[in-house]
């Protein structure tokens, strides 16, 4: 070893440890007793406070006794497949600059299930034979618990969600590993870019940052219990029952498992001022300077958007995301040569009406980023003023057709618009005839909404750039 400060054993000090353990008589073998239930006893069944229909999407959507709002949808397009999306209200939107990654933290007994009374291992034998499939992501104002699993199975996976959310439990050494994976992190070009952008974004708000390995060291497993106790024990909970399964017995399932959770509130009002950002005007500009092997810079540029909860916007940018990303292939990559790959996103927030962009990206060249940047920034400019053409239209019309037309069929869609319609306040009502609102978009109200919104104010643009690693 090259480093300072190793001291390399000698041999007969590693032979005489070698020999001391080999004597060593092993243990008893443990017998781990595979758990025969999940749950002590069957919960007792909850009741609806109330509920209304909307019988053209086939949606009913109840507010059971303990507060929990569910919203369930009979498909059949996927045969025998029932997908469950639960969205619990609050965690991250809730962390300070000192509590940083907390939320992350707590959600490791959802990543790597845990209960009080079966941890992980247990668990995960109990499970061995089962086919449904869990998820949990963090997202910026809430935790996502997602289970898509066969009809038959369904029953099992709601009594994994029961138990999770009565005693889940954040163990050590999934805390562990979670330190250890950002311990791993290194600052590339990419990183940097992203987190400086986040930061302009926001207004350098705290919640939108990294977590480092210093911050992920000060957080302890007893912090992060305490934080997911507080959720699951008192944190609003919209969920979403969609598939092949007959909406009677999905009632029943989720009174008996949903609604004998503890009562919570049914919204959390606290959350509303949390939401608000504190900007500063644009155009915003940063470079800064990465070590790299790699001789390539990475730039955003974006524009700030209407908040996600205006329907009819929302929809325009996410046709306009199409056609400029077309054009800036053709123009950044095809004409110019200025990289191998340009891409165009629109980024709606649902947590923060503020934070919702439509962005540009690309690599080039560190001797070629002021050409890119101008290049990037004149081909949205020039899209803002004159709008699509009738081609772009006629094109991105087709795709949209077919592409919400095939999206609609999957119960996955209708889980996760439906499991936080009224946590993020969108309407039943924007559900329907979806499609045909597509088509209805003409050039003039695209040109029009884009050159009220792509405004130097509301401009913000980062560069990456690599410095020589040696």
């Amino acid at each position: 070893p090259s480093g300072s400060g190793i001291v390399v054993p000698e041999e007969k000090d590693l032979l005489r440890l070698t020999g001391r353990d080999n004597q060593k008589a092993p243990g008893p073998p443990q017998v781990r007793l595979r758990p025969r239930s999940l749950l002590e006893r069957r919960p007792r069944a909850g009741t609806v406070m109330t509920q209304d229909e909307d019988s053209d999407l086939g949606v009913l959507s109840a507010t059971l006794a303990n507060g929990v709002r569910v919203h369930f949808r009979e498909m059949d397009s996927e045969r025998d497949r029932v997908v469950v999306t639960l969205t619990l209200v609050g965690g991250r939107i809730r962390e300070t600059a000192d509590t940083l990654g907390i939320t992350g933290a707590a959600a490791l007994a959802f990543l790597q299930p845990s209960s009080r009374s079966i941890d992980s291992v247990g668990l995960r034998d109990f499970l061995a034979t089962a086919t449904f499939k869990t998820a949990c992501a963090v997202d910026e104002d809430c935790i996502r618990l997602s289970l898509s699993s066969p009809t038959r199975e369904l029953e099992t996976g709601l009594e994994l969600a029961h138990l999770l959310l009565t005693q889940p439990r954040v163990e050590t050494g999934a805390l562990e590993g979670w330190r250890g994976r950002i311990a791993r992190w290194r600052p590339t070009v990419e990183l940097k870019l992203a987190q400086h952008y986040l930061e302009l974004l926001s207004g350098h708000d705290p919640r939108f940052g990294f977590v480092t390995p210093e911050q992920a060291e000060r957080l302890d497993r007893r912090q992060a219990q305490e934080w997911l106790d507080r959720l699951v024990r008192s944190g609003p909970l919209e969920v979403a029952v969609v598939g092949d399964l007959e909406r009677s017995r999905a009632v029943e399932l989720a009174l008996r498992y949903l609604g004998s959770l503890p009562e919570r509130p049914i919204t959390d009002p606290g959350l509303a001022p949390l939401r608000e950002l504190r900007l500063e005007e644009g155009p915003l500009s940063l470079t800064v300077a990465t070590e790299s092997v790699a001789p390539r810079a990475a730039l955003l540029l974006g524009w700030r958007t209407p908040p996600w909860q205006e329907v009819s916007e929302r929809r325009i940018f996410y046709m306009v995301e199409h056609i400029l990303g077309e054009r800036l292939t053709h123009e950044v990559r095809e004409r110019r040569g200025l990289t191998y790959h340009a891409s165009c996103a629109y980024r709606p927030s649902r947590a923060y009406p503020q934070a919702c962009l439509l962005e540009i990206g690309y690599y080039a060249g560190p001797d070629r980023v002021g050409e890119a940047l101008e290049v990037g920034r004149r081909v949205v400019e020039t899209f803002a003023s004159d709008g699509p053409t009738e081609a772009e239209m006629e094109k991105v019309r087709t795709r949209f057709r077919h592409q919400v037309e095939s999206v609609m069929l999957r119960p996955r869609f209708w889980s996760r618009a439906l499991a936080d319609l009224d946590y993020h306040g969108a309407r039943i009502a924007d559900l329907k005839n979806v499609s045909e609102a597509y088509m209805a978009i003409g050039r003039e109200e695209i040109r029009d909404l884009i050159q009220s919104w792509v405004r130097d104010e509301g401009r913000i643009e980062v560069v990456s750039l690599p410095t020589s690693v040696t």
